[in-house]
């Protein structure tokens, strides 16, 4: 059985985008952050790079297709993220393309497809590092996966 996810805890009074300058190139860098507002929702930011997996689709039901794919992963991860102290520990991260709405809606594509772009493209990121601005700490979350 896996430990439950592992995580340090630092003290950060720095801004969160210089942290993310940091992994900048790395592959599949994301960045969510909610902190332009700290009085209001902006309470945290998110970065993560290098995902253990990513799941590209195209012209499927893609929905469906990332459901089936990412059941392996909720089901090891769901109930060890208990005492973890932000609300995004580790998990996906990604898009639904604007295509994918001709999909749903049943509507036959008029253009050219000339760039390829994936209808649904997501990483799997198994460490991500949390900044808590409200608290003044940032922290190194690791799952352990995979």
């Amino acid at each position: 059985m896996m430990a439950d996810f592992l995580y340090k805890s630092y003290d950060f009074s720095g801004d969160a985008f210089q942290v993310f300058r940091l992994f900048k190139e790395e592959p599949f860098v994301f960045f969510l952050d909610s902190s332009l507002k700290p009085n209001t929702l902006g309470r945290f930011s998110f970065i993560g790079f290098d995902p253990f997996d990513v799941f590209r689709d195209k012209g499927n039901d893609s929905f469906e297709a990332l459901k089936r794919y990412s059941a392996k992963y909720f089901t090891l991860c769901k109930d060890r993220m208990k005492n973890i102290p932000v609300p995004f520990c580790s998990g996906m991260v990604g898009y639904f393309g604007y295509d994918l709405g001709f999909q749903l809606e049943k509507i036959k594509l008029q253009g050219k497809d000339d760039l390829l772009i994936p209808d649904c493209f997501f990483g799997f990121y198994d460490c991500v590092i949390a900044i808590d601005h409200g608290t003044g700490r940032l922290y190194v979350i690791s799952t352990g996966l995979p």
